[in-house]
């Protein structure tokens, strides 16, 4: 990634552009130029999310969010194979439309995403999750491998307006 920004960062002076990076690494020089960043949004890692419970202290907020949503209610979250079932396939796209209603600007991307959902194509380095909470279907999360992070990546979340807390 330091090699590419390099060259990128030399493009760029060569040709008078201004290079901008967007890097979950990092960067305090690229090529041998001093470099600032700007953070934006938030990160919040999951080292290992096979030891993860909902008891202790870490966390406190995510756990206690967890528990309020499952209160009183059959809840399940299974990882989704699109493409299995057109009808389910299609519940899950009808998911993004509800969760589209209540939002004053849709990113372009998401029209894809549901189009890829819909017609079960989603591309193979993306993996999908859905929650039930007695048996309807409450949310649905598409997490995309990074590579160079040797990880996952949440891209997209869609729960209806009207979604539960901690969903």
């Amino acid at each position: 990634f330091r090699e590419l920004a390099a060259q990128l960062m030399r493009y760029a002076r060569a040709n008078g552009l201004r290079p901008n990076f967007l890097s979950l690494l990092p960067l305090d020089e690229v090529g041998g130029e001093p470099v600032t960043a700007t953070p934006f949004g938030a990160v919040q890692r999951l080292d290992d999310l096979s030891s993860f419970s909902l008891s202790g202290n870490k966390m406190n907020r995510l756990r206690y969010m967890v528990r309020r949503f499952t209160r009183n209610a059959d809840v399940r979250t299974e990882e989704y194979e699109l493409g299995k079932d057109a009808d389910a396939d299609a519940k899950v796209a009808e998911l993004v439309d509800r969760w589209t209603e209540n939002k004053e600007m849709v990113n372009p991307y998401v029209a894809v995403v549901r189009e890829e959902i819909r017609t079960g194509t989603l591309p193979e380095r993306h993996r999908m999750f859905v929650t039930y909470r007695d048996d309807e279907l409450i949310n649905a999360i598409v997490i995309t491998r990074i590579r160079s992070e040797n990880g996952y990546l949440l891209d997209v979340e869609f729960y209806p307006p009207s979604g539960a807390s901690g969903g």
